[in-house]
């Protein structure tokens, strides 16, 4: 890869350094075979240096120059750990310039050690040897400044160390490039949008954080990263579009003639309605970063929250039922978790450690972008189901044990039997969520509303328990495949697009990915449209997205906006936290 520093020059500078002999005054033979072991090991007789060092060393157990002398020798070997034991033993002794030479041969072992686990092609290494590299890569560090606080003009243990924070600093660019360009390859658009997602909250917590913090260069330094990983994910948007536009075309070719078009045109509206969505979420992430860039953490959290709330409809109009409701539990599971930890806090003094009530409080509102995306799926898809459900034959007779003309043994399962038993979970789950999800709704309300008083926080669980409780029902009312695929993958990180249902063969092995409606990349549509009365177990909930469902959704979602924007000024007043701003 061009632009790569090679790992090898770490070590350029990391010569095993070797003692002298003891100082005279001392018999002459364990002074004799310093001198031959120190001539040996220049001449690279590693073996018979050893043997020499360990001679001395029998007549002067105690003296640490040859000690460290015989950790050199083991280091020169390979034998590490033996070369640890001597060189840590020999850093410990009161003559300065020996301690300073130990440190800087132990920093080398480091090095050593790193560049053979990372081998030729660092960028490459897997997440273990990552790991444990930069661990190595941090001792040397860490004994480089040891060196150093010994001795302030070592040359070499300097120059190593800035070529080990400059190394490590291009290979985390490299790193996080190609966690990125996986993300960009495995994840479909429902999937990438949920990615993307979690990044932007894990930015707009970063910088909560932050704004608790005293003006420090810490801070400052944390403060710049929160900007290059904000400008960082504003760069995957492009990729996002891509994801859309793929989906899309999908659904387009899967239904082929059968679409009008007058659908036709309704699909690339909702399309330009989606594009439109990403392009809103680019401009609120580029104020954001701005905002980060001049560390005004205050002017960057407003963009930082429209940036999730476009996210939040993106995904919405995307995901199906079960990743909808997924989301729900998951993003309320958190909200509680984080609750209960605001109210346990030790000391309510210390300012750095109080609870970002406000943060809490926007958090729980913001449970109503997902919820009512939830309530619109499941009125959209009951008359499809409830139609599906009607075309279906009436279920066979179960055959006596007696009866000789049944030929299914008993642990083959009847796939019309079992498409219908599907069918009614799913009709069941959604007619749950029309009736549960407005509770949830006002309860979640009621949370947020509660948040910002004091004193509050039991009953505020209280309400947030209840949600919880509500949306499980429903989960419970979800075929049993697609309810435990659900629990599994919790936010649906690893699923697949939308489509039409599908064989049992055609789906993905992972449980987190056998999900019908969102079937693996390499599927092929046309057998699915041949053989639609193959329905895998909860395919009947995940029916494809129509063209009017997107539309109508992105609509309902515009409407859904301007609501919450009002709900949440009258919040804030009434909370009297701080004045209600302009909206966006």
């Amino acid at each position: 890869m061009t632009g790569r520093l090679p790992l090898t020059l770490l070590c350029l500078l990391g010569t095993i350094l070797v003692g002298a002999a003891p100082r005279s005054g001392e018999d002459l033979d364990p002074i004799e075979r310093v001198r031959e072991g120190v001539r040996l090991f220049e001449q690279g007789e590693f073996e018979a240096a050893a043997a020499a060092f360990s001679d001395a060393s029998v007549a002067r157990p105690e003296d640490s120059l040859i000690t460290f002398d015989r950790g050199s020798v083991a280091l020169a070997q390979g034998d590490w750990d033996r070369a640890i034991e001597l060189l840590q033993e020999a850093s410990l002794a009161r003559d300065t310039p020996l301690a300073t030479r130990a440190l800087y041969n132990l920093a080398t072992l480091s090095l050593v050690r790193a560049r053979e686990l990372f081998g030729e092609r660092p960028e490459d290494a897997e997440e273990e040897v990552m790991t444990e590299g930069i661990e190595l890569l941090q001792q040397a560090i860490g004994r480089y400044r040891d060196c150093l606080r010994l001795d302030p003009d070592h040359g070499d243990a300097r120059h190593n160390l800035e070529l080990i924070r400059m190394w490590l600093k291009h290979m985390r660019v490299l790193w996080e490039e190609r966690a990125r360009q996986e993300k960009r390859d495995q994840l479909d658009a429902v999937a990438f949008v949920q990615w993307i997602h979690e990044q932007q909250t894990g930015i707009r917590h970063g910088s909560r954080v932050m704004r608790q913090r005293d003006d420090t260069p810490q801070r400052r330094q944390s403060v710049r990263d929160l900007a290059a990983a904000q400008r960082q994910l504003e760069e995957e948007l492009p990729f996002l579009v891509t994801k859309v536009e793929q989906l899309l075309d999908q659904m387009i070719s899967q239904q082929g003639a059968q679409m009008t078009d007058d659908q036709r045109a309704q699909l690339n509206g909702s399309l330009d309605g989606l594009v439109q969505l990403v392009e809103q979420t680019a401009d609120a992430m580029s104020e954001s970063e701005l905002a980060l860039s001049e560390r005004d953490l205050v002017a960057a959290d407003p963009p930082q929250r429209v940036a999730l709330e476009k996210l939040d409809e993106i995904f919405v109009a995307l995901a199906e039922f079960g990743k909808i409701l997924g989301r729900a539990i998951a993003d309320q599971e958190g909200i509680l978790k984080d609750t209960r930890a605001a109210a346990a806090v030790e000391d309510p003094d210390d300012e750095r450690s109080l609870p970002d009530v406000a943060y809490l409080a926007d958090r729980q509102g913001e449970m109503a972008h997902i919820l009512q995306g939830l309530l619109f799926k499941a009125n959209g898809m009951l008359p499809r189901l409830e139609e599906s459900l009607a075309a279906q034959p009436p279920p066979a007779e179960k055959p006596t044990e007696d009866d000789e003309s049944n030929d299914v043994t008993p642990t083959e399962e009847d796939p019309q039997a079992k498409a219908r038993e599907n069918l009614e979970a799913s009709i069941a789950a959604c007619q749950a969520a029309v009736e549960l999800v407005p509770k949830t709704l006002e309860l979640s309300d009621d949370a947020a509303t509660r948040l910002g008083i004091e004193g509050a926080t039991e009953e505020v669980t209280a309400l947030q328990e209840e949600i919880l409780k509500l949306l499980r029902e429903i989960q419970e009312k979800l075929p049993k495949q697609e309810s435990s695929d659900e629990q599994e993958s919790g936010d649906g990180s690893e699923d697949q697009p939308p489509e039409d249902s599908q064989s049992e063969e055609q789906k993905p092995q992972d449980p987190s990915e056998q999900d019908e409606e969102s079937p693996s990349k390499d599927s092929d549509p046309s057998q699915s449209e041949q053989e639609p009365q193959e329905e895998s177990p909860g395919d009947a909930s995940k029916q494809p997205i129509s063209p009017q469902q997107i539309e109508a959704l992105l609509r309902e979602a515009r409407e859904r906006e301007d609501d919450y924007r009002e709900r949440k000024k009258a919040l804030l007043q009434q909370l009297g936290r701080r004045k209600a701003k302009k909206d966006w």
